[in-house]
């Protein structure tokens, strides 16, 4: 009988750095564009609209015999409830038999692959000399965002962070990474 692997948060924090995971999703973009990974359609549902709703987003990376799947769920009223709104689970499986290989906290992942995600359009979209980064939005991404930007362009000495909907998230942000 197969065992299936469970990853907490903690256990993923510990595991995961940004510089690896940039390095991987940057391999996994290449893949993509070679045809080597396909994504499934998204599925979503909302359960009360502008309250509660689930997406599942899939794929499978074909030479490494995986498929994947991150189901996300959002529920507006959480905090009232002393919950998050956001839950994310992903799930792995072997592709040649469909046993299932793992369990992993999403959320952690989520930030740190959407923070590489966007280090390297930065990486290539960006002006190798540029010096400053502004950040908008100061929201559980934006650690994320600066940290992996700042690993891959290291001639930024500035970064500006403004939050529109909540400037005190701004302000808070960067006293907290000086």
């Amino acid at each position: 009988m197969s065992k299936i692997k469970v990853f907490n948060q903690e256990v993923i924090e510990k595991i995961l750095d940004m510089k690896s995971v940039i390095k991987v999703v940057e391999e996994v973009y290449t893949l993509k564009s070679e045809g080597k990974t396909e994504l499934f359609p998204m599925v979503f549902h909302e359960f009360e609209r502008g309250v509660a709703d689930m997406d599942i987003k899939s794929g499978h990376i074909k030479g490494a015999d995986i498929f994947g799947l991150k189901l996300v769920s959002w529920f507006g009223e959480n905090p009232k409830k002393n919950l998050p709104p956001l839950f994310g689970t992903t799930m792995l499986f072997d592709s040649k038999t469909g046993r299932p290989l793992a369990i992993l906290d999403a959320e952690y992942i989520t930030g740190m692959r959407t923070g590489a995600a966007g280090a390297i359009g930065a990486k290539y979209l960006a002006r190798r000399d540029s010096e400053n980064l502004l950040m908008v939005g100061a929201g559980h991404q934006a650690i994320f965002q600066i940290t992996a930007t700042l690993i891959v362009m290291d001639n930024i000495k500035t970064v500006r962070i403004y939050d529109a909907v909540n400037h005190s998230n701004a302000v808070d942000l960067s006293r907290s990474i000086k």
